[in-house]
């Protein structure tokens, strides 16, 4: 029994993953000092020559503890000593995962925006027209690896200056109609690349666009030189994009083409509805 305790108090102290205390360096007085802080009922003794109890109930309960109720270090030491391995899978913090994680609050992730005089459908349109970023983004070449049942770019590989290198990146992009789009780096130049463009209705005809980017380049750069890049990167993509959304050509492009992707709609509706009167 004294060395299954030994167990949980180095779980707890050494073994709590994504906790304040992993990955620290512990001397036996510290260690005494966070468990007898952690766990006030809890008293060890003696550390160096062996391991003691005091003040602890450890028979078992004849009631038990509601779900909502606070479970203290009787409980802890009790559930353990019962079944270690429960206690270890109902203890242990949840991990988040990267992808879950918003990129929108990472320390290296640089924002900006610009207000826009076309609709958030227009924008949409624009910014979803890769074969024409080589007119505005700063793009020398574009490849449609991949497109998406709606016919827009799901993989795309661009070719780019960055940290004053040529880079050629391939980018998975995902899509809420017409708020949003965001990709990530799938292979290419740079260690990792995540990004997104959110449209929000100003007026009738006017767009707020929200960029966010963050870049790591895979090799050391100090981290203002990194976040510099990326901020010029961000402001010169909105810059564009605003003055090429505004250009009278790029107005009378997008008239066509949204008169075009309406009439998609509406064919693509009229053959579910024609087949749903077929069933």
């Amino acid at each position: 029994r004294k060395a299954t305790v030994l167990i949980v108090v180095s779980v707890l102290l050494v073994g709590n993953v994504g906790g304040d205390t992993a990955g620290q360096c512990f001397t036996l007085q510290s260690i005494r000092d966070h468990v007898q802080a952690k766990f006030c009922p809890l008293k060890l003794h003696n550390l160096r020559g062996g391991f003691s109890l005091s003040n602890v109930d450890t028979r078992s309960q004849s009631h038990t503890a509601a779900p909502n109720q606070h479970q203290g270090p009787h409980h802890l030491v009790t559930s353990f000593l019962a079944s270690p391995f429960n206690f270890l899978k109902k203890t242990a913090p949840a991990k988040t995962s990267t992808s879950q994680a918003s990129t929108n609050s990472r320390k290296d992730t640089v924002c900006r925006s610009v207000v826009i005089d076309a609709t958030p459908d227009e924008v949409f349109q624009i910014a979803t027209t890769y074969e024409k970023y080589p007119e505005w983004a700063g793009v020398s070449a574009v490849d449609m690896v991949e497109r998406g049942r709606d016919g827009r770019g799901k993989v795309v590989t661009m070719e780019t200056i960055m940290f004053g290198r040529a880079m050629a990146n391939t980018l998975s992009y995902s899509y809420s109609y017409p708020r949003r789009i965001s990709w990530h780096s799938v292979g290419g130049s740079v260690k990792e690349l995540i990004g997104s463009y959110d449209f929000e209705p100003v007026s009738s005809d006017r767009t707020k666009v929200i960029y966010h980017l963050m870049v790591d380049p895979g090799f050391y750069l100090p981290r203002v030189v990194q976040m510099s890049t990326g901020a010029f990167v961000a402001s010169t993509a909105l810059h564009n994009l605003k003055q090429f959304a505004e250009r009278p050509d790029t107005r009378a492009w997008l008239g066509s083409e949204m008169r075009r992707r309406k009439e998609e709609r509406v064919s693509a509706d009229s053959a579910v509805w024609g087949l749903c009167t077929l069933m």
